[in-house]
């Protein structure tokens, strides 16, 4: 079976709009993501990030496999969030989120998760739902773990970080 990511939806939840990034995106993507709290943070974000990096993330490899997803609240221009949503050969999908600097501790990143999680979930359902954080980083910790993500101990990808695997209670 042959999925990509190319034609993901948008979805919404009571406050927010989310919808897979486009060549139009690339300004708000940088003016979002050009902190170094961010950007110290992700480890494949340069510092300064430019528009011609936010361009690049968005075009991705053209193999469908990696999509960015822009989180808006209803009827606000800037983007406040992005997710990351990326197919591994080996039936997962890996998760990821940013959210601005100034848009931290109101429910954001918690409320667009649980969204996509959900439409994940419902597109892909036969795929395993994982995702990777820095022990040291405990606000994104404590948010995968109240959205069902479980700590396997074990190692991620990425140097320094541990995997978690999403349990769909």
């Amino acid at each position: 079976m042959i999925e990509t990511l190319t034609s993901f939806p948008s979805f919404e939840t009571s406050r927010l709009f989310l919808r897979g990034l486009t060549d139009v995106d690339a300004q708000a993507l940088q003016s979002l993501t050009n902190h170094p709290e961010i950007t110290e943070i992700v480890h494949f974000l340069p510092t300064p990030f430019s528009v011609q990096d936010a361009q690049k993330l968005i075009a991705g490899r053209s193999d469908g496999q990696d999509r960015f997803v822009g989180v808006w609240f209803h009827g606000q221009p800037d983007m406040v969030a992005v997710m990351g949503v990326h197919l591994r050969d080996n039936d997962e999908i890996e998760i990821g989120y940013w959210v601005h600097p100034q848009q931290h501790r109101k429910g954001i990143a918690r409320e667009a998760l649980s969204a996509l999680l959900a439409k994940l979930s419902s597109l892909f359902p036969h795929r395993t739902l994982i995702a990777e954080c820095r022990p040291e980083n405990q606000a994104s910790w404590a948010l995968l773990e109240k959205s069902g993500f479980i700590a396997t101990q074990a190692a991620g990808h990425r140097p320094g970080r541990q995997r978690f695997i999403w349990q769909n209670f």
